[in-house]
């Protein structure tokens, strides 16, 4: 029995450290935090250069999202929202599931798309999101567990949603801020059942991902928002109501990006905006390190940062994809490479390898 039990933890604790190497389980990886602790991906690569495979996609720019050997992405191929399945080990498609739709949503012809928003998976089930349709929910072998339709989105300009679900305590999180009826979400995990949605009245739209943060109050950027404020703003844990400045630890207007979400880092907090410029903040002080540096990649910049192994990775709009050092007074490039096409979805990081999408292909690099 003693042998059988020790054998049983072993057996779980590699699983457990197998998990723990292996995922990037929603937008942006663990907690849409886009940092991979445990990850040591090449400092350099792009097409041909540490490529380990290349496989056809159809269009789409949610970003890959990936649990031990599967990749799964959201995909608009002749007309149909679908969710794929691919293989971490060679690229090859496990299967994919036509999501039906009466009517697509209103989205950006050039910039945008009906799937636009990452899976979330928690290792037996993968919950996907589009606005045309609402939440869905497969098994890893493709098999529909539960559907929560939702109102087609409206977005003010046509742009399209652009917030992907996120997982917490067996629950699915969806921020559906949108022209009206703005709310946040939360459906049952097992069961695609509503437990609860909290109207934001006071809120616009927004294209912004949820994620956890565990503190002991509630805070509200209400007077920012309505002064039209753009913004980065530390919060300190622990207020309750509208933002004073007693809550507020350092703010900064400079450098703020149009569409790439914020990255901390060590100690550090990057923004990259359009043109190429990357900035980087002492998180505790807000005190800048660099400003609006350039980084020898102009175009606009839609993807978010992403981290690891004390590197950190950009990607254009336009297709060049950025190396550079974190830390130091300036950032130290390490290499750029150029894809030839466009980049809006947020590169994957797990173990020894970097995955990137683009309209046409998903790619896999490591050494």
């Amino acid at each position: 029995m003693k042998i059988f039990a020790f054998a049983v933890a072993l057996c779980f604790s590699v699983m457990n450290c197998f998990a723990a190497e292996t995922w990037w389980p929603q937008f942006r990886g663990p907690n849409g935090s886009g940092v991979s602790e445990n990850a040591r991906p090449p400092a350099r690569f792009g097409p041909g250069t540490n490529q380990l495979w290349k496989v056809a996609l159809p269009e789409g720019v949610s970003s890959p999202v990936i649990w031990g050997d599967r990749i799964f992405v959201t995909a608009f191929d002749a007309g149909k929202l679908e969710v794929r399945c691919h293989a971490r080990r060679d690229g090859r498609q496990h299967w994919k599931q036509v999501v039906p739709t009466l009517k697509l949503e209103d989205y950006h012809a050039t910039e945008g798309s009906p799937a636009a928003s990452s899976c979330a998976t928690d290792g037996r089930r993968v919950v996907s999101y589009f606005g045309s349709f609402g939440l869905i929910c497969h098994n890893f072998e493709g098999k529909e567990l539960w559907r929560h339709p939702l109102p087609v989105a409206e977005t003010a300009g046509g742009f399209g949603t652009g917030a992907s679900p996120t997982l917490a305590g067996g629950l699915v999180i969806l921020n559906r801020d949108m022209v009206r009826n703005c709310s946040l979400l939360a459906v049952d995990l097992k069961t695609g059942r509503r437990v609860w949605e909290a109207a934001r009245p006071d809120a616009v739209q927004s294209y912004s991902s949820t994620m956890v943060w565990k503190h002991k109050g509630v805070d509200g950027m209400r007077s920012m928002m309505a002064r039209g404020e753009n913004v980065l703003v530390a919060v300190r844990p622990g207020g309750r109501g509208e933002l004073g400045t007693n809550e507020i630890a350092w703010k900064q207007t400079r450098g703020l990006p149009y569409v790439p979400s914020p990255l901390y880092y060590k100690g550090h907090v990057y923004l990259v905006k359009d043109g190429g410029m990357v900035s980087c903040y002492d998180a505790k002080t807000g005190r800048p390190l660099y400003q609006q540096e350039r980084l020898n990649a102009l175009g606009n910049y839609y993807a978010s940062p992403v981290a690891a192994d004390g590197r950190v990775m950009v990607a254009s709009l336009d297709g060049k994809v950025t190396v550079f050092a974190a830390g130091g007074d300036a950032p130290k490039i390490l290499s750029q490479s150029d894809f030839k096409e466009r980049i809006a979805a947020t590169p994957a990081l797990v173990r020894n390898q970097v995955y990137v999408r683009t309209p046409t292909a998903l790619y896999a690099f490591g050494e």
